[in-house]
Protein backbone atom coordinates (compact mmCIF):
# COMPACT_ATOMS: atom_id res chain seq x y z
CA UNK A 1 0.00 0.00 0.00
CA UNK A 2 1.43 3.64 -0.83
CA UNK A 3 1.86 6.20 1.82
CA UNK A 4 -0.52 8.94 2.71
CA UNK A 5 2.30 11.77 3.32
CA UNK A 6 0.39 14.71 5.67
CA UNK A 7 1.34 18.04 5.16
CA UNK A 8 2.62 19.63 8.03
CA UNK A 9 0.85 22.13 9.90
CA UNK A 10 2.23 25.29 9.27
CA UNK A 11 2.42 24.72 5.54
CA UNK A 12 -1.54 24.45 5.99
CA UNK A 13 -1.50 27.80 8.09
CA UNK A 14 0.68 29.45 5.24
CA UNK A 15 -1.70 27.78 2.53
CA UNK A 16 -4.92 29.18 4.30
CA UNK A 17 -3.01 32.75 4.78
CA UNK A 18 -2.28 33.46 1.32
CA UNK A 19 -5.69 32.30 0.14
CA UNK A 20 -7.47 34.85 2.39
CA UNK A 21 -4.72 37.27 1.15
CA UNK A 22 -5.81 36.29 -2.43
CA UNK A 23 -9.44 37.26 -1.65
CA UNK A 24 -8.79 40.19 0.61
CA UNK A 25 -6.75 41.67 -2.52
CA UNK A 26 -9.12 41.26 -4.93
CA UNK A 27 -12.73 42.96 -3.21
CA UNK A 28 -10.54 45.55 -1.13
CA UNK A 29 -8.92 46.68 -4.23
CA UNK A 30 -12.15 46.90 -6.96
CA UNK A 31 -13.92 48.09 -3.95
CA UNK A 32 -11.79 50.83 -3.51
CA UNK A 33 -11.00 52.12 -7.07
CA UNK A 34 -15.14 51.61 -7.58
CA UNK A 35 -15.93 53.65 -4.54
CA UNK A 36 -13.10 56.42 -5.47
CA UNK A 37 -14.67 56.64 -8.47
CA UNK A 38 -18.62 56.76 -7.47
CA UNK A 39 -16.89 60.02 -5.35
CA UNK A 40 -15.67 61.72 -7.89
CA UNK A 41 -18.83 60.97 -10.15
CA UNK A 42 -20.65 62.10 -7.33
CA UNK A 43 -18.86 65.53 -6.73
CA UNK A 44 -17.44 66.82 -9.47
CA UNK A 45 -19.88 69.54 -10.05
CA UNK A 46 -19.79 70.83 -6.63
CA UNK A 47 -16.28 73.03 -7.15
CA UNK A 48 -15.87 76.09 -8.27
CA UNK A 49 -13.07 78.03 -10.88
CA UNK A 50 -10.31 79.96 -9.62
CA UNK A 51 -7.79 82.55 -11.12
CA UNK A 52 -6.39 80.62 -13.60
CA UNK A 53 -9.04 78.68 -15.35
CA UNK A 54 -9.46 81.49 -18.37
CA UNK A 55 -6.04 81.04 -18.78
CA UNK A 56 -6.01 77.72 -18.84
CA UNK A 57 -8.56 77.54 -21.61
CA UNK A 58 -6.61 80.06 -23.27
CA UNK A 59 -3.25 78.04 -23.44
CA UNK A 60 -5.10 75.33 -24.50
CA UNK A 61 -6.98 77.15 -27.48
CA UNK A 62 -4.31 78.91 -28.98
CA UNK A 63 -1.84 75.41 -29.21
CA UNK A 64 -4.83 73.83 -30.63
CA UNK A 65 -5.13 76.65 -32.90
CA UNK A 66 -1.32 76.80 -34.09
CA UNK A 67 -0.95 72.88 -34.27
CA UNK A 68 -4.03 72.71 -36.29
CA UNK A 69 -4.86 76.21 -37.96
CA UNK A 70 -1.55 77.60 -38.23
CA UNK A 71 -2.68 80.92 -36.02
CA UNK A 72 1.02 82.59 -35.05
CA UNK A 73 -0.91 84.10 -31.94
CA UNK A 74 0.55 81.61 -29.63
CA UNK A 75 3.96 82.62 -30.04
CA UNK A 76 3.05 86.51 -28.69
CA UNK A 77 1.44 84.64 -25.20
CA UNK A 78 2.88 85.24 -22.13
CA UNK A 79 2.13 81.26 -20.68
CA UNK A 80 3.39 80.40 -23.85
CA UNK A 81 5.82 77.87 -22.61
CA UNK A 82 3.43 76.21 -20.05
CA UNK A 83 3.21 72.80 -20.58
CA UNK A 84 0.06 72.30 -23.17
CA UNK A 85 -0.20 68.36 -24.03
CA UNK A 86 -3.12 67.91 -21.32
CA UNK A 87 -4.70 71.80 -22.19
CA UNK A 88 -4.83 71.25 -25.41
CA UNK A 89 -6.51 67.98 -24.99
CA UNK A 90 -8.72 69.55 -22.55
CA UNK A 91 -9.56 72.04 -25.50
CA UNK A 92 -10.25 69.77 -28.11
CA UNK A 93 -12.64 67.94 -25.98
CA UNK A 94 -15.21 70.81 -24.54
CA UNK A 95 -14.88 73.53 -27.64
CA UNK A 96 -17.78 74.66 -28.93
CA UNK A 97 -19.24 73.42 -24.94
CA UNK A 98 -21.53 76.46 -23.34
CA UNK A 99 -19.15 77.61 -20.55
CA UNK A 100 -21.14 75.38 -17.49
CA UNK A 101 -20.89 72.40 -19.65
CA UNK A 102 -17.27 73.55 -21.08
CA UNK A 103 -16.05 74.02 -16.63
CA UNK A 104 -17.53 71.06 -15.67
CA UNK A 105 -16.31 69.01 -18.24
CA UNK A 106 -12.69 70.11 -17.60
CA UNK A 107 -13.44 69.10 -13.48
CA UNK A 108 -14.56 65.63 -14.39
CA UNK A 109 -11.40 64.90 -16.95
CA UNK A 110 -9.14 66.53 -14.40
CA UNK A 111 -10.35 64.09 -11.95
CA UNK A 112 -10.28 61.37 -14.59
CA UNK A 113 -6.21 62.37 -14.70
CA UNK A 114 -5.92 62.01 -11.08
CA UNK A 115 -8.00 58.62 -11.06
CA UNK A 116 -5.36 57.30 -13.14
CA UNK A 117 -2.44 58.50 -11.03
CA UNK A 118 -4.00 56.83 -8.08
CA UNK A 119 -4.27 53.96 -9.85
CA UNK A 120 -0.28 53.74 -10.88
CA UNK A 121 0.41 54.94 -7.16
CA UNK A 122 -1.18 51.66 -6.10
CA UNK A 123 0.71 49.57 -8.38
CA UNK A 124 3.92 52.00 -8.22
CA UNK A 125 3.90 51.40 -4.38
CA UNK A 126 3.27 47.77 -4.79
CA UNK A 127 5.77 47.11 -7.22
CA UNK A 128 8.51 48.48 -4.56
CA UNK A 129 7.01 47.10 -1.02
CA UNK A 130 6.36 44.23 -2.48
CA UNK A 131 2.58 44.18 -0.90
CA UNK A 132 -0.38 44.62 -2.54
CA UNK A 133 -1.75 45.93 0.87
CA UNK A 134 0.87 49.01 1.16
CA UNK A 135 -0.19 49.65 -2.64
CA UNK A 136 -3.38 49.67 -1.46
CA UNK A 137 -3.03 52.38 1.75
CA UNK A 138 -0.22 54.04 -0.32
CA UNK A 139 -3.35 55.21 -2.90
CA UNK A 140 -5.62 55.55 0.13
CA UNK A 141 -3.26 58.23 1.84
CA UNK A 142 -3.04 60.03 -1.52
CA UNK A 143 -6.96 60.53 -1.96
CA UNK A 144 -7.52 60.85 1.75
CA UNK A 145 -5.64 63.83 1.36
CA UNK A 146 -8.10 66.76 1.47
CA UNK A 147 -6.24 69.53 -0.21
CA UNK A 148 -4.68 67.04 -3.12
CA UNK A 149 -8.41 65.50 -3.26
CA UNK A 150 -9.91 69.09 -4.11
CA UNK A 151 -7.42 70.44 -6.59
CA UNK A 152 -8.32 66.92 -8.36
CA UNK A 153 -11.05 68.53 -9.82
CA UNK A 154 -10.40 71.82 -10.79
CA UNK A 155 -6.31 72.48 -11.25
CA UNK A 156 -5.54 71.40 -14.51
CA UNK A 157 -1.70 72.34 -14.41
CA UNK A 158 -0.64 70.15 -11.40
CA UNK A 159 -2.45 67.31 -10.90
CA UNK A 160 -2.14 66.01 -14.78
CA UNK A 161 1.41 66.34 -13.93
CA UNK A 162 1.46 64.86 -10.51
CA UNK A 163 0.31 61.43 -12.17
CA UNK A 164 1.94 61.83 -15.08
CA UNK A 165 5.61 61.77 -12.42
CA UNK A 166 3.51 58.96 -11.03
CA UNK A 167 3.35 57.03 -14.48
CA UNK A 168 7.59 58.42 -15.21
CA UNK A 169 8.66 56.56 -12.41
CA UNK A 170 6.72 53.57 -12.55
CA UNK A 171 8.16 52.98 -16.08
CA UNK A 172 11.59 53.82 -15.13
CA UNK A 173 11.26 51.07 -12.81
CA UNK A 174 10.11 48.77 -15.12
CA UNK A 175 12.92 49.49 -18.10
CA UNK A 176 15.29 49.21 -15.60
CA UNK A 177 14.29 45.92 -14.10
CA UNK A 178 13.18 44.74 -17.94
CA UNK A 179 16.18 46.99 -20.24
CA UNK A 180 13.54 45.33 -23.41
CA UNK A 181 13.14 48.25 -25.90
CA UNK A 182 10.00 48.29 -25.71
CA UNK A 183 10.00 49.20 -21.94
CA UNK A 184 12.63 52.19 -23.11
CA UNK A 185 10.44 53.24 -25.79
CA UNK A 186 7.24 53.33 -23.40
CA UNK A 187 9.61 55.52 -20.57
CA UNK A 188 10.85 57.55 -23.63
CA UNK A 189 7.17 58.01 -24.28
CA UNK A 190 6.06 59.11 -20.17
CA UNK A 191 8.86 61.12 -19.74
CA UNK A 192 8.19 63.00 -23.21
CA UNK A 193 4.19 63.73 -21.61
CA UNK A 194 5.85 64.23 -17.75
CA UNK A 195 7.94 67.44 -19.51
CA UNK A 196 5.50 68.67 -22.07
CA UNK A 197 3.07 69.05 -18.91
CA UNK A 198 5.36 70.93 -17.62
CA UNK A 199 9.43 71.86 -17.66
CA UNK A 200 10.41 70.55 -14.18
CA UNK A 201 9.36 67.29 -15.51
CA UNK A 202 13.24 67.67 -16.96
CA UNK A 203 13.80 65.61 -13.85
CA UNK A 204 12.93 62.26 -14.86
CA UNK A 205 15.26 62.84 -17.97
CA UNK A 206 18.09 63.65 -15.72
CA UNK A 207 17.11 60.98 -12.81
CA UNK A 208 16.94 57.82 -16.00
CA UNK A 209 20.29 59.00 -17.51
CA UNK A 210 22.14 58.82 -14.37
CA UNK A 211 20.28 55.24 -13.20
CA UNK A 212 21.50 54.09 -16.52
CA UNK A 213 24.71 55.50 -16.49
CA UNK A 214 24.80 53.77 -13.28
CA UNK A 215 23.88 50.37 -14.87
CA UNK A 216 26.46 51.19 -17.55
CA UNK A 217 28.97 51.27 -14.92
CA UNK A 218 28.83 48.57 -12.80
CA UNK A 219 27.49 45.88 -14.84
CA UNK A 220 29.70 43.41 -15.97
CA UNK A 221 30.51 42.32 -19.61
CA UNK A 222 31.37 44.42 -22.27
CA UNK A 223 28.35 43.34 -24.33
CA UNK A 224 26.12 44.23 -21.42
CA UNK A 225 27.90 47.84 -21.07
CA UNK A 226 27.09 48.21 -24.83
CA UNK A 227 23.78 47.63 -24.61
CA UNK A 228 23.06 49.71 -21.74
CA UNK A 229 25.16 52.54 -23.65
CA UNK A 230 22.88 52.15 -26.77
CA UNK A 231 19.73 51.86 -24.34
CA UNK A 232 20.61 55.37 -23.05
CA UNK A 233 21.10 56.98 -26.88
CA UNK A 234 17.62 55.45 -27.55
CA UNK A 235 15.88 56.64 -24.16
CA UNK A 236 17.64 60.11 -24.97
CA UNK A 237 16.46 60.41 -28.74
CA UNK A 238 13.25 59.52 -28.83
CA UNK A 239 12.04 61.33 -25.10
CA UNK A 240 13.69 64.90 -27.06
CA UNK A 241 11.92 63.71 -30.11
CA UNK A 242 9.27 63.66 -28.81
CA UNK A 243 9.16 66.42 -26.14
CA UNK A 244 9.29 69.22 -29.35
CA UNK A 245 6.58 66.83 -30.78
CA UNK A 246 3.82 67.49 -28.01
CA UNK A 247 5.23 70.90 -27.42
CA UNK A 248 4.05 73.16 -30.46
CA UNK A 249 6.27 76.36 -29.22
CA UNK A 250 9.14 74.45 -29.73
CA UNK A 251 8.69 73.80 -32.98
CA UNK A 252 10.32 76.73 -34.70
CA UNK A 253 13.60 76.58 -32.36
CA UNK A 254 13.56 74.03 -30.14
CA UNK A 255 16.80 74.28 -28.11
CA UNK A 256 16.11 78.02 -27.45
CA UNK A 257 12.67 77.59 -26.92
CA UNK A 258 13.33 74.86 -24.16
CA UNK A 259 15.48 76.71 -22.19
CA UNK A 260 13.61 79.71 -22.27
CA UNK A 261 10.52 77.78 -21.36
CA UNK A 262 13.23 76.29 -17.84
CA UNK A 263 14.40 80.29 -17.29
CA UNK A 264 10.48 81.49 -17.00
CA UNK A 265 8.99 78.30 -14.89
CA UNK A 266 12.73 78.54 -12.19
CA UNK A 267 11.61 82.57 -12.26
CA UNK A 268 8.12 82.79 -13.57
CA UNK A 269 6.77 86.33 -13.85
CA UNK A 270 3.46 86.32 -11.27
CA UNK A 271 1.93 89.73 -11.33
CA UNK A 272 0.58 88.82 -7.78
CA UNK A 273 3.37 90.79 -5.78
CA UNK A 274 3.19 89.25 -2.09
CA UNK A 275 2.06 86.06 -0.42
CA UNK A 276 1.06 85.63 3.13
CA UNK A 277 3.33 83.47 4.81
CA UNK A 278 3.83 83.04 8.85
CA UNK A 279 1.46 86.23 9.50
CA UNK A 280 4.08 88.36 6.84
CA UNK A 281 3.46 89.54 3.37
CA UNK A 282 6.10 88.62 1.96
CA UNK A 283 7.31 89.14 -1.86
CA UNK A 284 6.60 86.30 -4.17
CA UNK A 285 10.62 87.04 -5.90
CA UNK A 286 11.98 86.70 -2.71
CA UNK A 287 10.59 84.10 -0.41
CA UNK A 288 12.73 82.21 2.64
CA UNK A 289 14.10 79.19 1.95
CA UNK A 290 12.10 77.26 3.85
CA UNK A 291 8.67 78.74 2.71
CA UNK A 292 7.68 75.16 0.46
CA UNK A 293 9.21 72.68 3.46
CA UNK A 294 6.21 75.04 5.89
CA UNK A 295 3.57 74.59 3.53
CA UNK A 296 4.51 70.16 3.04
CA UNK A 297 4.59 70.32 7.04
CA UNK A 298 1.16 72.56 7.99
CA UNK A 299 -1.07 70.61 5.30
CA UNK A 300 -0.32 67.15 5.27
CA UNK A 301 -1.88 65.36 8.50
CA UNK A 302 0.54 64.83 11.15
CA UNK A 303 -0.41 61.13 11.57
CA UNK A 304 0.75 60.42 7.77
CA UNK A 305 4.25 62.37 7.95
CA UNK A 306 4.55 60.29 11.42
CA UNK A 307 4.28 57.16 9.26
CA UNK A 308 6.34 58.72 6.32
CA UNK A 309 9.04 59.37 8.93
CA UNK A 310 9.04 56.05 10.37
CA UNK A 311 8.92 54.48 6.76
CA UNK A 312 11.85 56.74 5.79
CA UNK A 313 13.85 55.45 8.70
CA UNK A 314 13.03 52.05 7.85
CA UNK A 315 14.06 52.04 4.21
CA UNK A 316 17.09 54.22 4.76
CA UNK A 317 18.87 52.38 7.50
CA UNK A 318 17.79 49.28 5.25
CA UNK A 319 19.78 51.46 2.81
CA UNK A 320 22.65 51.48 4.84
CA UNK A 321 22.62 48.34 6.40
CA UNK A 322 22.00 46.35 4.17
CA UNK A 323 24.31 43.88 1.86
CA UNK A 324 24.23 43.76 -1.59
CA UNK A 325 25.24 46.45 -4.72
CA UNK A 326 23.27 49.87 -4.71
CA UNK A 327 22.03 48.81 -7.51
CA UNK A 328 19.81 46.08 -6.19
CA UNK A 329 16.04 46.48 -6.40
CA UNK A 330 15.66 47.47 -2.81
CA UNK A 331 18.40 50.08 -2.72
CA UNK A 332 17.72 51.47 -6.35
CA UNK A 333 13.96 52.01 -5.73
CA UNK A 334 15.17 53.51 -2.40
CA UNK A 335 17.56 56.30 -4.12
CA UNK A 336 14.25 56.91 -7.15
CA UNK A 337 11.98 57.82 -3.69
CA UNK A 338 14.27 59.92 -1.80
CA UNK A 339 15.62 62.27 -5.51
CA UNK A 340 12.29 62.18 -6.45
CA UNK A 341 11.10 63.72 -2.81
CA UNK A 342 14.28 65.52 -2.41
CA UNK A 343 16.13 66.79 -5.45
CA UNK A 344 12.72 68.92 -6.53
CA UNK A 345 12.77 70.59 -2.90
CA UNK A 346 16.38 71.71 -3.31
CA UNK A 347 16.28 72.94 -6.61
CA UNK A 348 12.91 75.24 -5.73
CA UNK A 349 15.76 76.73 -2.64
CA UNK A 350 18.67 77.10 -4.40
CA UNK A 351 17.01 78.87 -7.48
CA UNK A 352 14.94 80.61 -5.07
CA UNK A 353 12.28 79.82 -7.50
CA UNK A 354 9.25 82.16 -7.35
CA UNK A 355 6.21 80.28 -6.09
CA UNK A 356 2.76 81.91 -4.14
CA UNK A 357 0.38 80.60 -1.79
CA UNK A 358 0.99 77.15 -0.71
CA UNK A 359 3.12 74.32 -2.63
CA UNK A 360 0.58 73.22 -4.99
CA UNK A 361 3.60 73.58 -7.95
CA UNK A 362 5.76 70.88 -5.68
CA UNK A 363 2.53 68.50 -5.28
CA UNK A 364 4.49 66.32 -7.76
CA UNK A 365 6.60 65.26 -4.47
CA UNK A 366 4.16 63.53 -2.58
CA UNK A 367 3.85 60.59 -3.63
CA UNK A 368 7.25 58.94 -2.62
CA UNK A 369 6.07 60.36 0.30
CA UNK A 370 2.87 58.67 0.65
CA UNK A 371 4.51 55.55 -0.10
CA UNK A 372 6.85 55.73 2.79
CA UNK A 373 3.83 56.35 4.66
CA UNK A 374 2.78 53.00 3.55
CA UNK A 375 5.77 51.33 3.99
CA UNK A 376 5.78 52.76 7.55
CA UNK A 377 2.45 51.19 8.36
CA UNK A 378 3.68 47.92 7.26
CA UNK A 379 6.38 48.47 9.14
CA UNK A 380 3.83 48.83 12.80
CA UNK A 381 2.32 45.72 11.61
CA UNK A 382 5.76 44.07 11.39
CA UNK A 383 6.53 44.66 15.27
CA UNK A 384 6.99 41.76 17.49
CA UNK A 385 7.30 41.32 21.22
CA UNK A 386 7.52 38.58 23.47
CA UNK A 387 4.70 37.75 25.22
CA UNK A 388 2.12 39.42 23.38
CA UNK A 389 0.47 37.37 20.82
CA UNK A 390 0.69 38.77 17.23
CA UNK A 391 -2.65 39.27 16.10
CA UNK A 392 -2.85 41.43 19.22
CA UNK A 393 -0.28 43.52 18.08
CA UNK A 394 -1.35 43.54 14.64
CA UNK A 395 -4.69 44.42 15.79
CA UNK A 396 -3.76 47.58 17.10
CA UNK A 397 -1.65 48.45 14.31
CA UNK A 398 -4.58 48.56 12.39
CA UNK A 399 -6.15 50.97 14.57
CA UNK A 400 -3.37 53.53 14.62
CA UNK A 401 -3.49 53.05 10.82
CA UNK A 402 -7.16 53.54 11.11
CA UNK A 403 -6.89 56.27 13.70
CA UNK A 404 -4.88 58.42 10.69
CA UNK A 405 -7.46 58.84 8.37
CA UNK A 406 -9.91 59.85 10.68
CA UNK A 407 -9.65 63.15 11.10
CA UNK A 408 -8.55 63.78 7.63
CA UNK A 409 -11.76 61.99 6.11
CA UNK A 410 -13.75 63.52 8.66
CA UNK A 411 -12.76 67.53 7.50
CA UNK A 412 -13.22 66.39 3.86
CA UNK A 413 -17.39 65.26 4.81
CA UNK A 414 -17.31 68.36 7.19
CA UNK A 415 -16.10 70.85 4.95
CA UNK A 416 -16.30 69.56 1.38
CA UNK A 417 -16.24 71.17 -1.25
CA UNK A 418 -13.67 73.26 0.72
CA UNK A 419 -11.22 70.62 1.34
CA UNK A 420 -8.45 72.62 -0.14
CA UNK A 421 -8.00 74.68 3.36
CA UNK A 422 -6.83 72.03 5.25
CA UNK A 423 -4.17 72.36 7.99
CA UNK A 424 -3.24 70.69 10.54
CA UNK A 425 -1.79 71.87 13.77
CA UNK A 426 1.26 73.02 12.84
CA UNK A 427 -0.59 75.95 10.57
CA UNK A 428 -1.98 77.09 14.02
CA UNK A 429 -4.09 75.89 17.05
CA UNK A 430 -7.34 76.80 15.70
CA UNK A 431 -8.62 77.77 11.80
CA UNK A 432 -9.20 81.91 12.97
CA UNK A 433 -4.85 81.76 13.85
CA UNK A 434 -4.28 80.18 10.29
CA UNK A 435 -6.24 82.88 8.51
CA UNK A 436 -4.01 85.51 10.34
CA UNK A 437 -0.62 83.18 8.61
CA UNK A 438 -2.08 82.19 5.46
CA UNK A 439 -4.02 82.30 2.74
CA UNK A 440 -7.15 80.38 2.95
CA UNK A 441 -9.12 80.05 -0.21
CA UNK A 442 -6.38 81.91 -2.67
CA UNK A 443 -7.36 80.74 -5.84
CA UNK A 444 -11.23 82.11 -5.27
CA UNK A 445 -13.63 78.69 -5.50
CA UNK A 446 -16.26 80.01 -2.56
CA UNK A 447 -17.34 82.52 -4.71
CA UNK A 448 -19.29 79.87 -6.44
CA UNK A 449 -21.02 79.10 -3.44
CA UNK A 450 -21.57 82.16 -2.09
CA UNK A 451 -22.82 83.68 -5.60
CA UNK A 452 -25.63 80.14 -5.55
CA UNK A 453 -26.74 81.33 -1.97
CA UNK A 454 -27.27 84.69 -3.57
CA UNK A 455 -29.18 83.55 -6.37
CA UNK A 456 -31.36 81.39 -4.22
CA UNK A 457 -32.30 83.73 -1.35
CA UNK A 458 -33.12 87.08 -3.41
CA UNK A 459 -35.41 86.92 -6.02
CA UNK A 460 -34.36 90.63 -7.39
CA UNK A 461 -35.26 90.24 -10.63
CA UNK A 462 -31.36 91.88 -10.78
CA UNK A 463 -28.39 91.58 -8.32
CA UNK A 464 -25.68 94.62 -7.78
CA UNK A 465 -22.86 92.73 -6.91
CA UNK A 466 -19.11 94.09 -5.75
CA UNK A 467 -16.45 91.31 -5.88
CA UNK A 468 -13.25 91.86 -3.84
CA UNK A 469 -11.14 90.21 -6.95
CA UNK A 470 -11.45 88.24 -10.10
CA UNK A 471 -12.81 84.84 -9.34
CA UNK A 472 -15.74 86.75 -7.97
CA UNK A 473 -16.58 87.37 -11.78
CA UNK A 474 -14.72 84.10 -13.35
CA UNK A 475 -17.33 81.81 -10.92
CA UNK A 476 -20.49 83.28 -12.44
CA UNK A 477 -19.59 81.30 -15.48
CA UNK A 478 -19.85 77.87 -14.14
CA UNK A 479 -23.38 79.12 -13.01
CA UNK A 480 -26.38 77.94 -15.47
CA UNK A 481 -26.97 81.01 -17.73
CA UNK A 482 -30.70 81.96 -16.58
CA UNK A 483 -29.13 82.51 -13.26
CA UNK A 484 -25.95 84.11 -14.50
CA UNK A 485 -27.97 86.55 -16.03
CA UNK A 486 -29.31 88.16 -13.04
CA UNK A 487 -25.94 89.22 -11.33
CA UNK A 488 -24.89 92.36 -12.17
CA UNK A 489 -21.29 92.97 -11.62
CA UNK A 490 -20.25 96.99 -10.54
CA UNK A 491 -16.96 98.51 -10.41
CA UNK A 492 -17.49 100.53 -6.78
CA UNK A 493 -19.25 99.09 -3.94
CA UNK A 494 -21.10 102.24 -3.42
CA UNK A 495 -22.96 101.06 -6.22
CA UNK A 496 -23.38 97.80 -5.14
CA UNK A 497 -26.08 95.84 -3.06
CA UNK A 498 -23.53 93.26 -1.81
CA UNK A 499 -20.08 93.03 -1.58
CA UNK A 500 -18.48 89.52 -1.84
CA UNK A 501 -14.68 88.43 -0.31
CA UNK A 502 -12.62 85.60 0.24
CA UNK A 503 -10.27 87.33 1.82
CA UNK A 504 -7.47 87.03 -0.02
CA UNK A 505 -4.40 89.66 0.76
CA UNK A 506 -7.26 90.38 3.54
CA UNK A 507 -6.78 88.21 6.54
CA UNK A 508 -8.41 91.06 8.64
CA UNK A 509 -12.11 91.29 9.45
CA UNK A 510 -14.16 93.47 7.49
CA UNK A 511 -15.98 96.83 9.12
CA UNK A 512 -18.97 96.02 7.45
CA UNK A 513 -21.88 95.44 9.76
CA UNK A 514 -24.23 93.04 8.22
CA UNK A 515 -22.77 90.05 6.93
CA UNK A 516 -25.98 87.91 5.62
CA UNK A 517 -23.95 84.74 4.30
CA UNK A 518 -20.46 83.06 5.39
CA UNK A 519 -18.35 79.70 4.75
CA UNK A 520 -16.76 79.00 7.57
CA UNK A 521 -14.17 76.48 8.17
CA UNK A 522 -13.46 75.91 11.60
CA UNK A 523 -13.98 79.29 13.43
CA UNK A 524 -12.52 81.08 9.94
CA UNK A 525 -14.62 82.87 7.42
CA UNK A 526 -13.22 82.05 3.78
CA UNK A 527 -16.13 84.00 2.09
CA UNK A 528 -18.83 86.47 3.39
CA UNK A 529 -21.33 88.00 1.63
CA UNK A 530 -21.83 91.72 3.24
CA UNK A 531 -25.36 93.78 2.32
CA UNK A 532 -24.40 97.37 1.66
CA UNK A 533 -27.75 98.52 1.05
CA UNK A 534 -31.24 97.25 1.91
Amino acid sequence: MGTTLTPPKADKTAQVQRSVSFSAKHILVPAFFLLLLAIGLAVYKDYGLTWDDLAQVEIGELNFKYVFQGDPALLSLKNRYYGPLFEMFLYAVTRGMPDRQLFLTRHLLTFAAFYVGVIFLYLLAKKITQSWQAGLLAALLLAATPSIFAHAFYNSKDIPFLTAFILAVFTLIRCLDHAAYCNIFLHALASAVLIALRAPGILIFGLTLGLMGLYLVFHPGLQRRRGWFARMLLYAAVTGGLVVLFWPVLWHDPASEFFNALQQMSKFPWDGGTVLYRGSFVDAQALPWHYIPVWILITIPLPYLALAMVGGLKAGFAFLLRAGKILAPEKRNFLILAAWLILPVLAVILFRSVLYDGWRQMFFVYPPLVILAAQGAMALFAVRFPKIPTKWLKAIAGLLVAAALVEPLFFMVRYHPHENVYFNRLGGKDMARVKRHYELDYWGLSYKQGLEHLLENDRSENLKIYVFNRPGRINALILPEEQRKRLVYVDKPEEATYFLTNYRWHPQPYDYPDEIYAIRVGNASILSIFRLKP
